[in-house]
């Protein structure tokens, strides 16, 4: 039974050029999502919310 396990799952290995690849694909995953989020959460807010008076920066009248 325990043969017949290792044949199926192959070997673990993996090295380091890969795994380092696997990372940053993992983790260019992540920011990607979180920038995504980012853009619908300002597009949502800017629908539900009011806008926002912007205040005047003529200093001198």
């Amino acid at each position: 039974m325990n043969g017949l396990f290792v044949h199926l799952c192959g070997p673990a290995y993996i090295d380091g050029g890969s795994g380092s690849m696997l990372l940053q694909m993992a983790l260019a995953g992540v920011f990607a999502s979180l920038y995504a989020m980012k853009g619908f959460w300002y597009k949502l807010r800017g629908k539900t919310l009011a806008p926002r008076k912007s205040k005047d920066t003529n200093i001198g009248g």
